[in-house]
């Protein structure tokens, strides 16, 4: 791999953005924004998540969002809901969180979601 970085990359961030990853850079030790971000990436600490299952949640909790609008609906025409039309309701609602329990859980355990290559165990040998 080449020393001599001649090639731009170019990202836009919001402020915000910008100083989060500024302050993970110092706390790193990196005084380099190119040095930091290539141990980042160059640190095994990438996650390639499949985010097909919260599609799928998505189209799930659309379609049960739908069942419960039709419900409102009703409730609003006729001035009140039926027995049934409670029991669908709650089984929706209970489908919602299971649905939500069932697909996030996966992604949410143990891991920092917010975390931006969190890895400090080089920070001597990259500090200029």
């Amino acid at each position: 791999m080449s020393k001599v970085r001649c090639e731009r990359f170019t990202v836009r961030l919001s402020p915000y953005e910008k100083a989060f990853i500024v302050r993970k850079m110092r706390e790193s030790g990196y005084n380099n924004l190119g040095d930091y971000f290539m141990h980042c990436v160059s640190s095994n600490r990438t996650t390639v998540v499949d985010t097909m299952p919260i599609w799928e949640i998505k189209t799930e909790l659309n379609k049960i969002g739908t069942n419960i609008n039709q419900i409102a609906k009703k409730a609003n025409t006729n001035g009140f809901l039926s027995d049934t039309d409670i029991r669908e309701l709650k089984e929706d609602m209970r489908e919602v969180k299971d649905t939500v329990n069932m697909g996030l859980n996966p992604y949410l355990k143990g891991g920092d979601v917010g975390g931006l290559c969190e890895d400090s165990t080089h920070q001597a040998e990259h500090t200029p």
